[in-house]
């Protein structure tokens, strides 16, 4: 069964609801896949989802990558996640979060390049960056770690305690 719009007229094919109800347009399937494809290039022939409520993709398959993210069109692509008003900057809440209930949480880059990964605050003057463990009670509950290299650290301010490590337990050494 297909509905579709043939031809290339600069038309478009819409499928509405005026329904009130909270599945007011569905798509569903009881066996086999869903697949959305956009094959036009040029600018504004995206793939737009937005709402006035919440986002929620959700995955319960059993399988590594059971959600995938991925861009693959040219050396200038990007992946950006972006929260425009959220002000939450607390430990445990934050405007964007990465959250895992039972592993890890692993940021690798293969790149070649002298900040591979790169930690940056452009906060203003009390922009901060903070690692930060609550839990862990190991004497190695935050490693920094170098396989091959060395690590350097380094301010730039021009104060006695520019760079300063605390132990702040008295019976710490």
């Amino acid at each position: 069964f297909t509905i579709a719009l043939a031809g290339t007229f600069n038309s478009s094919l819409i499928l509405s609801s005026t329904g009130t109800a909270a599945d007011a347009l569905q798509i569903t399937t009881s066996a086999g896949g869903i697949n959305i494809t956009s094959t036009g290039a040029a600018a504004g022939e995206d793939i737009d989802i937005s709402t006035d409520a919440s986002i929620n993709l959700t995955s319960t398959e059993n399988a590594a990558q059971a959600i995938y993210l991925r861009a693959n069109g040219g050396t200038s692509e990007t992946i950006q996640l972006h929260a425009d008003q959220g002000t939450s900057v607390t430990e445990g809440a934050a405007s964007i979060e990465i959250l895992s209930d039972a592993g890890g949480v692993e940021l690798r880059s293969t790149a070649n390049l002298a900040n591979a990964i790169a930690l940056t605050s452009d906060g203003g003057v009390t922009g901060t960056i903070l690692i930060y463990n609550d839990q862990g009670t190991a004497v190695n509950s935050i490693d920094v770690l170098s396989d091959v290299g060395g690590i350097n650290i380094q301010s730039s301010l021009g104060t006695a305690d520019a760079i300063n490590i605390n132990a702040s337990n008295a019976a710490g050494g």
